[in-house]
Formats: C-alpha cells, sequence, structure tokens
C-alpha cells in the first residue's frame, strides 16, 4: 500500500500529531509548582511507576493538601486541559502529512487515550479541528483494554466505514503499534523521543516507518 494515497486514517495524537509527551511528564513539577513548592529531583521518574490514585495521594501527603484523591486528579486534569488549549504545539512534519491526507478528501479520525475535550482545544487553536472526521478516545468507544487491544481499532474503523486492512494507522507507541498490527491495520510508526528506546522494534514491527532523521530535515529544511 501506498500510504500517503491511502483514503481511510487513523491518527493518534500525543507524540504523533501532538509534541505533547514532554507535558504529561511535568505535570506533577507543574502541580508542585504551582502549590508554591520546589519539585523534587527526577520527580517525572517517581511518579511513572505510580496509578493515578497513588499520585494523588503522593501530593496530598508532600504538599500537605486539604484534598480529596478525586479532587487532586481533577486538577491535575485540568491542568492539562489548559496546556492544550495554550501552549501544547504540533510536529510540524506529522501535521504536513494530515494537510495532505485532508487536500486528497482522505477519511481520517482521530484515537486518542486522552481526552476529547483536549484534543478539540489543541485542534481548535492549531486550525486543523475540521481536518477530522470523527475524534474518538478509549472513554468514548467504551474499550477497557484501550491502546493495549486490536478491538479499539478494528472499532474505529467500523464506525469510519472502513476495513483495516485497507486503513492506515499513525502511532508513535510500541504497545499501541502492536495493537493496530493485530487489528490488521496497515501501520506507520512514527519517532517521538518519549519512545526513543522502543525505535528498533517499532521499525521492524511498522509496515513503514517515519524516522527521527526524517522529521528533522523537514523541520530544519
Amino acid at each position: 500500500m501506498n500510504y500517503k494515497q491511502a483514503k481511510n486514517i487513523i491518527f493518534d495524537m500525543d507524540g504523533t500529531l501532538l509534541d505533547s509527551m514532554g507535558d504529561w511528564r511535568n505535570l506533577g513539577a507543574q502541580y508542585v509548582k504551582k502549590h508554591g513548592k520546589i519539585p523534587e529531583k527526577n520527580l517525572d521518574q517517581r511518579l511513572s511507576s505510580m496509578t493515578m490514585e497513588e499520585s494523588a495521594r503522593y501530593f496530598i501527603d508532600t504538599l500537605k493538601l486539604k484534598k480529596t484523591v478525586s479532587q487532586v486528579n481533577a486538577e491535575l486534569l485540568d491542568l492539562m486541559v489548559e496546556n492544550y488549549e495554550t501552549k501544547i504545539q504540533g510536529k510540524p512534519y506529522m501535521l504536513s502529512l494530515l494537510r495532505e491526507y485532508k487536500k486528497k478528501g482522505a477519511k481520517i479520525c482521530l484515537l486518542t487515550t486522552s481526552t476529547e475535550e483536549m484534543a478539540k482545544k489543541a485542534f481548535s487553536r492549531l486550525g486543523i479541528l475540521s481536518s477530522f472526521y470523527e475524534i474518538y478516545s478509549e472513554e468514548s468507544l467504551g474499550v477497557k483494554e484501550g491502546k493495549r487491544s486490536g478491538a479499539i481499532y478494528q472499532i474505529t474503523c467500523e464506525k469510519m466505514g472502513a476495513r483495516p486492512e485497507e486503513t492506515v494507522v499513525f502511532e508513535d507507541a510500541l504497545y499501541a503499534i502492536r495493537s493496530a498490527k493485530e487489528a490488521g491495520c496497515y501501520v506507520v510508526g512514527v519517532y517521538d523521543w518519549n519512545s526513543q528506546s522502543d525505535q528498533e522494534e517499532i521499525r521492524k514491527l511498522s509496515d513503514k516507518y517515519i524516522s527521527k532523521e526524517e522529521i528533522e530535515k523537514y523541520e530544519n529544511s
């Protein structure tokens, strides 16, 4: 398949269309600073092994907050929504592909592990919201395993009125690429610094791979 001529496209958002993974990793530090404290060194690494509830309890204990776990999680979510609305930028090479598909009349969907609200905030600011036939999230599709299962890609294809084998999926995360392949889709792996350690396996598993060098060449041209 010539992936640039495909008529049915599923884009991932974080790390694929948007350079947002750093904001997610820095969210804990951002939250600590909001409460007038200095984040501890390597806070993102500490939080990476915690669940959402464990992270919230960590903030409650270390910042001595008189809040519930659900209140802290809501505040963290609000911070990220604000980031999408005000500052998170698109990845120029990928946005150019998006516009190319739109110009050719392809049916383009978004499938994200973040919320639809976050996607719409960022895409409205970047002027690309109208490019999408539909925006789907793990939550809206109700797939418990999310992108760790090929089912979510099959469901998205059904909603698009397309077969998996005639659908191109753009993803940056190894686990999501595995699932999209499992669903029978043509998969384009996209380099992102956050999954740098998985690049060799991503390159092998993907039907097409967009490398760091290819992205940087476009951005520097």
